[in-house]
């Protein structure tokens, strides 16, 4: 139907509204933990910790992640065998988007829309090159 279902191969449980979603904590959103809800937020921010794991090459908690994406260092957040050969302003604007994905409270996520609109000049470029 559409609808993005992002997890890990690890174990899954069903929540309260008869989801299901991975009990791996590291790509649990907060307010799940709080709540047992599986809205699309949370979806947001799996796609966030999925983001980060790309970029880094490693698992970072994100809120370890965060206080890095804070202080711009973004050299130490993304893989070191890319060795470099990136470019920074493309990296800066998955970092920004990554952070925005993995903000502790839900209504502070961006949507979908917003995803796409930032995901899709990168996109285009990586066709054009």
């Amino acid at each position: 139907n559409g609808d993005p279902r992002l997890s890990c191969f690890g174990l899954m449980k069903n929540s309260r509204d008869g989801k299901s979603y991975s009990t791996n904590l590291a790509y649990t959103p907060p307010e799940y933990l709080r709540t047992g809800r599986v809205t699309p937020e949370s979806v947001i921010f799996s796609f966030g910790t999925v983001l980060l794991d790309l970029l880094s090459g490693k698992r970072i908690p994100p809120s370890h992640a965060l206080d890095m994406m804070r202080g711009n260092n973004i050299q130490m957040l993304m893989d070191s065998h890319l060795e470099g050969n990136y470019s920074t302003e493309e990296a800066t604007a998955l970092v920004d988007l990554a952070s925005q994905c993995l903000q502790y409270e839900a209504r502070d996520r961006p949507h979908t829309k917003k995803l796409v609109t930032i995901l899709e000049p990168l996109q285009t470029k990586l066709e054009v090159t």
